[in-house]
């Protein structure tokens, strides 16, 4: 949870969702590794969904031809649901008006309804394709095109509302050491981490240790997903001394089929 606003921020709200998350982690269970519908937390959700504007959205990725939005611009390739904004000028985020190469930075629609748009583009890339810049440059004097401002449209029932229907499952409070293994499919692994728990009858009933997942982002982003109206403003802070302006609105979650490859020991 973030703020531009240390007044805003709910402190002891903050340290007893942390302390709850603690104390209902203590003594996890062992689970089977398998598919289970999956509720993920906004933070475990902005792990993953990052990916996409780094790997598939970038024209160069694009042009050659190992970005799984290869020739898939205009057309419907994802759920309808799906809805995905670059907004680096909302001011109730952590605005910034230029990207590392001083090109000017604008709000965009990046996927509306399912359907992706257009590649983004840094000033290298933009000169061979005979465009402009879309303001996404990243790390200057190299070659790298990513979203810093994602904004996942919310949905319509609250994260409760979603728990409700979900007879056997799992709720991921957060991901770490995320990996991608296809860029074609955004077939990505990583691991479950802070709080990894069992939902039965609509209800979190204990908490399971890690799992490892591998899952394909496409699939999952063409499933029947749902997002909850709930969000949260997420900056990342452990992007390898990634010193830049970033908030991302992320929702929850839900998907019908997620697939953990692997079970851990704690």
């Amino acid at each position: 949870m973030s703020s531009r606003d240390v007044t805003r921020l709910n402190h002891i709200d903050v340290a007893k969702r942390a302390l709850d998350k603690c104390i209902q982690s203590q003594n996890p269970t062992d689970i089977k590794a398998g598919t289970y519908p999956v509720i993920l937390e906004p933070l475990a959700f902005e792990e993953i969904i990052t990916m996409l504007g780094f790997y598939a959205f970038s024209a160069r990725t694009v042009n050659e031809k190992r970005s799984c939005l290869t020739g898939k611009f205009g057309t419907r390739f994802f759920n309808e649901r799906f809805t995905l904004y670059d907004n680096p000028l909302n001011p109730e985020a952590f605005p910034i008006t230029f990207d590392w190469e001083g090109t000017v930075k604008r709000n965009m629609i990046l996927v509306d309804h399912g359907v992706p748009l257009q590649p983004l583009y840094n000033l290298r890339m933009a000169k061979i394709d005979g465009t402009e810049s879309t303001g996404h440059a990243i790390y200057p004097f190299m070659n790298f095109i990513a979203t810093t401002h994602i904004a996942v449209q919310p949905g319509d029932r609250s994260f409760k509302e979603m728990l409700r229907n979900i007879e056997r499952g799992i709720l991921v409070s957060r991901m770490w050491y995320v990996n991608l293994i296809d860029p074609m499919t955004m077939t990505i692994t990583g691991m479950t981490r802070d709080g990894t728990f069992l939902i039965e009858k609509g209800e979190v009933v204990k908490p399971i240790k890690n799992l490892r997942f591998t899952v394909s982002l496409v699939d999952l982003l063409k499933s029947d997903l749902e997002f909850s109206r709930e969000v949260e403003l997420i900056s990342p802070t452990t992007f390898y001394s990634f010193r830049y302006p970033m908030g991302r609105f992320i929702p929850y979650v839900f998907f019908p089929e997620f697939n953990f490859s692997g079970v851990t020991m704690f």
